[in-house]
């Protein structure tokens, strides 16, 4: 999708279908957004009326990064299984690029009064500007994945993939807890990083005060050694003056 993107800048986007039976006028001419994203057809069983070769024409080709450039891309479907005379088809329109689907580029028509041998045709016309001037090589490998359903194939299939209102909500509800999760975590890592730096803090206190405490401890011990050693060295000394004097 980004690749196309780049290739087609400001592009307008025009669907017409046509019934090519005898006697029959175009029927409608659409020009629409991309009604879905992200939806490959290959999701899609094989349709109830077959597919033929597209083709794939580009006009006033681009030289430069910027130039103008229109694309047209057709392709013809026959109508061998309608089930009821007259019915409303869903022809589905899907850009491929190189062959692979190019995720958001897919369209859906209803085309009414479709019978049993009806050929409809689908053109496609792009007009932008390039991105580059390499690009226009791509541009010249797209072509248009083209199937029709019946619009009872449609229904079933679509509500097969597109999602129910509860199951928007039950997604919904989910992200919003794996939210609540993360916040939850982040406020855990928090406190415990919180919890830790205190940890750090008190160890490092206590080991300020360690040293203090046990230089106080020396001196009380050194004081209380001499305040005992006082007496005892004045009584020795009185001994020994007593025993000179013969006292």
């Amino acid at each position: 999708m980004k690749k196309l993107l780049a290739i087609i800048a400001t592009s307008l986007i025009i669907v017409s279908v046509f019934s090519l039976t005898a006697n029959s006028a175009p029927l409608t001419t659409y020009q629409k957004s991309p009604i879905s994203t992200g939806i490959d057809l290959g999701l899609f069983p094989p349709g109830m009326l077959q597919q033929n070769a597209q083709q794939n024409n580009i006009q006033n080709t681009p030289q430069s990064s910027g130039d103008p450039f229109t694309l047209s891309i057709s392709g013809n479907v026959y109508c061998d299984k309608i089930p009821v005379m007259g019915a409303e088809v869903s022809i589905y329109v899907n850009d491929v690029f190189r062959g692979k689907t190019v995720a958001g580029d897919l369209y859906m028509f209803q085309v009414p009064n479709v019978r049993t041998g009806d050929i409809i045709k689908v053109v496609a016309v792009y007009e932008g500007h390039t991105g580059t001037a390499t690009e226009v090589v791509k541009l010249k490998n797209m072509y248009l994945d083209v199937k029709v359903y019946s619009g009872e194939s449609f229904l079933k299939r679509a509500l097969e993939i597109i999602p129910t209102e509860e199951e928007l909500k039950q997604a919904e509800e989910l992200e919003k807890q794996q939210q609540e999760q993360q916040l939850q975590q982040q406020q855990q890592q928090q406190q415990q990083q919180q919890q830790q730096q205190q940890q750090q803090q008190q160890q490092q206190q206590q080991q300020q005060q360690q040293p203090s405490s046990s230089a106080s401890q020396g001196f009380v011990s050194a004081k209380t050694l001499t305040q005992n050693a006082l007496p005892n060295a004045w009584n020795n000394f009185y001994d020994s003056m007593s025993k000179k004097m013969n006292f």
